[in-house]
């Protein structure tokens, strides 16, 4: 800035960049230029006159001093490096906090005012999701919420709602936008929003990051939700939030608790007089028992949330969407285990159950969702539809050794709009069943594909049950004892009761089972040999505000980086010029050990957040990085996933860089004993 001069345009362009979280369209920053409000005057006054010549020549200047990239596509974005960008976001936040509320809201009414009202694509809603970030900034909480995400991204959150959602698939880019309105995220909201209104976001965030097979995230915004809503009395939210518990709970493995919630669910729904919330939290109850193997009481309810479908909407007396699926998977489960007993060579003990009228459930549900919402499509229900279509005509077939191919279609329009839909906690059960059809269909490697595709899902999640699934399925199609003893440990393990049955008749079929079948799935992963996708190397993250300490440690490890006993990556490894985020992805790709400098910006950098401590703490859960970290300056580490994890060295209540020189060299002799003992164990 002083090369440049602190007045120059060149700044100003770099300050107004700070406003962008992504490459910058040129119009968004003409709107921030062109502003005439004193707000926004120590900030774009030297840019206001500039003919279009001039503006031309600032951009080329910093284009050449690397500062910024413009490609030569038409209308091009303005790029910078995030670190920059972080830079200047930090200053305009810090000296110009008047400029900075400013912008946001110039950023927020223009992009609110010259964006259609409710645009029906992915790419058309990308302003307003830009426009609820902006909003966010200017501390326009309540507006970006109601106004922009509430009214024209989901359009509602009645059955006729969730347009991003449910026809768009958008469940990422919803969630990337309700993080803004958290301090921390999925924990602490802002609080100038109303209680019902934080209460809201917590389940939607929650919502998402469940459908998102993140589900670790998930639990405690959910809980946390549902405390809100219990301490406001409001039982018809209640009961959707305990709903959305039980469902979270069951995909973790936790039957009982799923039991509980959905009973809790049922429990405030019922305090509501509302037919339709009683009838949803029925189903959900319902399916917790069906898989606890409870039977019989979960079609007792299922049978009562009917009735209430049919006092609900007298011209539609069976349940569809997401309830209806589930009833048809309870309906189905006789004629399932009775397919796999044909499908094992084993006496057929389960009773034989009519397919026809689940298939025909299936179509009702489809009519019902085209009739009740013209024009409207959800991408999951019609995935679901498909899913019972294929397995009914499966099961159907008893001898199970000629498929037709309507059942095949049906399981890849169901997988097709699982991935459209972006829910993670439905596709595995879609990969399963084309598993099956793929292998009945001769189609080997099909089969392999889909089950290890549901494995990697159900293992990020974990989804417990899912992995049982998986494990039973490969025992039975490829005659796996390996993987059918994993899937005995998961379901008793878990409560999974709804599978005992099964379980016993592929043990039964076992007997005849070849000794030398193994199971890739319940074995370790082969270690890679390809050099460059290796796991050998530190990463040295930290904030640049701590330069001065991350040289500190640079110059101690300079003895175990030139002996080739530590090999190390900052980003000041990055060369001018060169891809820098490619680099830092790659970086990642091959960190075995961590090394994290916290201090009170390391954690307040959206930048090391999101690129690089969620990518290393991920990555620590499942084992593949070692984390160690040193508190070089007195933070909230506490309120940060860090709590969990040993500081190295120096306790986090004495930071390093408060200690004198001396002590800080002889605890850095120390962090790099560590370092070298995590690398080479």
């Amino acid at each position: 800035m002083q090369h440049l001069g602190e007045s120059s345009p060149e700044v100003a362009v770099l300050r107004l960049l700070g406003f962008f979280d992504r490459p910058a369209d040129e119009g968004l920053i003409a709107v921030l230029r062109e502003a005439q409000e004193p707000g926004l005057d120590a900030l774009n006054v030297p840019l206001r006159c500039l003919s279009p010549a001039d503006w031309r020549r600032v951009l080329r200047r910093l284009t050449d001093l690397r500062l910024i990239d413009v490609s030569a596509s038409p209308a091009p974005p303005i790029d910078s490096h995030p670190l920059l960008r972080e830079y200047f976001v930090e200053q305009l936040r810090t000296h110009f906090p008047d400029a900075w509320r400013t912008g946001h809201r110039w950023l927020f009414e223009h992009l609110c005012e010259t964006t259609e009202h409710q645009p029906a694509t992915l790419a058309g809603l990308q302003p307003l999701y830009q426009a609820v970030v902006h909003g966010c900034l200017a501390g326009l909480y309540h507006q970006a919420l109601i106004d922009i995400y509430d009214e024209r991204i989901l359009r509602g959150t009645g059955l006729a709602g969730f347009y991003s959602t449910v026809r768009l698939g958008a469940i990422g880019a919803n969630l990337t936008v309700v993080a803004s309105f958290f301090i921390a995220p999925w924990t602490a909201l802002t609080p100038s929003l109303a209680l019902s209104e934080q209460a809201w976001l917590l389940n939607d965030a929650a919502c998402s990051l469940r459908a998102l097979g993140r589900l670790t995230e998930a639990i405690e915004p959910m809980r946390a939700g549902l405390k809100k809503r219990i301490l406001e009395k409001d039982w018809f939210n209640a009961a959707i939030s305990a709903g959305n518990l039980s469902e979270l709970e069951l995909l973790r493995g936790g039957v009982s608790a799923a039991v509980i919630a959905g009973e809790q669910s049922v429990e405030y729904a019922n305090r509501t007089g509302g037919a339709t919330q009683q009838m949803i939290s029925r189903t959900t109850l319902a399916n917790a028992l069906h898989q606890a193997g409870r039977r019989t009481e979960a079609r007792h309810l299922f049978e009562a949330a009917e009735s209430l479908q049919a006092a609900f909407q007298s011209e539609y007396t069976q349940l569809y969407s997401q309830g209806g699926f589930l009833y048809c998977d309870l309906l189905l489960s006789d004629a399932e285990r009775a397919a796999w007993q044909a499908y094992l060579l084993i006496p057929q003990t389960a009773s034989t159950v009519a397919c026809d009228p689940v298939s025909e459930r299936a179509k009702g549900a489809q009519r019902a969702w085209r009739e009740l919402f013209i024009n409207e499509e959800s991408l999951l229900d019609i995935a679901l539809d498909h899913l019972t279509l294929a397995r009914s005509t499966l099961y159907k077939a008893h001898s199970v050794l000629s498929i037709p191919q309507s059942a095949l279609n049906h399981g890849n329009t169901a997988v097709t709009n699982l991935r459209a839909s972006g829910q993670m906690d439905f596709l595995p059960s879609g990969l399963l069943t084309r598993a099956w059809l793929c292998r009945l269909s001769g189609d080997k490697s099909g089969c392999r594909g889909d089950l290890a595709e549901a494995w990697e899902i159900a293992e990020r999640g974990p989804m417990p049950l899912f992995q049982a699934d998986i494990q039973l399925y490969r025992a039975r199609l490829f005659r796996d004892r390996a993987a059918l003893d994993e899937a005995r440990r998961l379901i008793e393990k878990h409560g999974y009761h709804r599978r005992d049955e099964e379980l016993a008749d592929a043990e039964i079929a076992a007997k005849r089972w070849p000794e030398t079948a193994t199971s890739k799935l319940s074995q370790p992963a082969e270690p890679k040999t390809n050099e460059g996708s290796m796991r050998d190397q530190i990463f040295i993250s930290y904030s640049h505000k701590d330069k001065k300490l991350m040289g500190e440690l640079l110059t101690h490890l300079e003895p175990y980086l030139r002996s080739g006993s530590v090999e190390g990556w900052c980003d000041r490894d990055i060369v001018s010029g060169s891809k820098w985020f490619d680099e830092l992805q790659a970086a990642l790709s091959k960190t075995s050990v961590a090394i994290l400098l916290v201090s009170p910006d390391f954690l307040a950098s959206d930048f090391i957040h999101h690129h690089e401590l969620t990518p290393l703490l991920k990555e620590a859960e499942s084992g593949g990085v070692k984390i160690l970290w040193v508190q070089i300056r007195a933070s909230a580490y506490e309120e940060t996933s860090l709590k969990n994890y040993q500081a190295v060295v120096s306790p986090p209540d004495k930071p390093l860089g408060a200690k004198s020189k001396a002590d800080r060299d002889e605890a850095w002799v120390q962090v790099c004993k560590v370092i070298k003992n995590a690398v080479n164990p």
